[in-house]
């Protein structure tokens, strides 16, 4: 019965491809020797304990109650130990976009479990606060849920900044509003290779990649590139696709600091732009500059990590630049680029 369970995919894998078994992650997999258990279990980003309180509870509750049944102990903490280790050393530990750590849906019954047994071996007038304190948790889930489903708070890249701003807000005004990224790393089994770096000098550009057609402003020793509404573009990297032909692929860490005056900065945005050797675009991202809406007069700084991919062919453009689509009113300065090669 088993085998003949088990033998169901493998068929439809001959069938389909002609092998009896098949790994369809074909270029991703597991970083045994670095699980992120501390990411998967605590992170603002998809952290099981913070999105999923419920669990936190549920082991608390069954370790507690359970301690002098040894057996029972060792195996669940043992079941649970095992699953995230395996789970958080996936090189992709936060798994996409979801609401929470959507790996671990399939196991919720198992805390159910927990929470049963632990729940089973406390006296019914302390039952009732834990009862309590699981409905609170649930509630802030399906809560959180909502501004998932609703856009509120970011699919896959949070953090404590961002959850902070977004607690408890409802509604359309607090749709989409969110912006910055914060892509992982592509799986690779080599180190990164260095291509490009530059901590911009606006004054003195050392690049040749570097094209700045905006207004240069000096404050209190800092340089500035002001931005107004007659400035939709005026920043914008320029690399050839000479530079990625060795590469699979590459990803991008950049960072700025931004002061806001007027307009939308919720429209603003790095773009990432390939153009062929015609200069037509076939390939387009934008990512918002602005991580959390700023006030006017105030200052933020803001970090972005995003892939790119391979080029079609070595006669193409990439271009990363600043889009101010809104034509708002800001300043931008401490500009850092660092970009770097993936060989697989």
């Amino acid at each position: 019965i088993f085998g003949s369970l088990l033998s169901i995919q493998l068929v439809f894998w001959k069938l389909q491809t002609g092998n009896f078994l098949l790994w369809s992650y074909a270029k991703e997999g597991f970083y045994f020797l670095h699980p992120e258990w501390v990411n998967f279990l605590f992170s603002f980003r998809k952290g099981l304990f913070i999105y999923t309180p419920f669990v936190l509870l549920s082991i608390l509750l069954f370790s507690l109650t359970i301690r002098k049944q040894t057996r029972l102990l060792i195996s669940g903490l043992g079941f649970f130990v095992t699953l995230v280790y395996f789970l958080s050393s996936w090189w992709n530990w936060y798994y996409g976009d979801s609401y929470g750590s959507r790996v671990m849906v399939d196991y919720m019954v198992i805390f159910i479990l927990f929470f049963a047994l632990g729940l089973q071996q406390i006296q019914y007038k302390f039952q009732k606060y834990v009862v309590l304190l699981a409905t609170l948790f649930v509630i802030l889930n399906v809560f959180q849920t909502y501004q998932y489903y609703y856009r509120i708070i970011s699919p896959f890249d949070m953090n404590a900044e961002k959850y902070a701003f977004t607690f408890g807000k409802a509604g359309s005004q607090n749709q989409g509003l969110l912006g910055g990224r914060d892509d992982m790393v592509c799986y690779h089994t080599k180190p990164l290779i260095p291509v490009f770096y530059d901590k911009v000098d606006f004054i003195k550009p050392n690049n040749k990649f570097l094209y700045l057609t905006t207004p240069i402003f000096t404050e209190n020793g800092k340089t500035w590139l002001s931005f107004t509404p007659s400035d939709e573009f005026g920043l914008s990297f320029k690399f050839s696709a000479t530079l990625f032909e060795d590469y699979s692929s590459a990803h991008v860490e950049l960072s700025n600091r931004t002061k806001y005056f007027s307009g939308n900065l919720n429209r603003v945005f790095w773009t990432v732009t390939y153009f062929d050797s015609n200069y037509n675009v076939y390939y387009h991202r934008e990512y918002k500059i602005n991580g959390i809406p700023l006030k006017v007069n105030q200052v933020r700084k803001d970090d972005y990590s995003f892939a790119l991919v391979k080029p079609e062919s070595s006669d193409d453009i990439v271009q990363i630049a600043i889009w101010n689509y809104t034509h708002s009113t800001f300043l931008l300065t401490d500009l850092e680029i660092d970009v770097k090669g993936i060989v697989e």
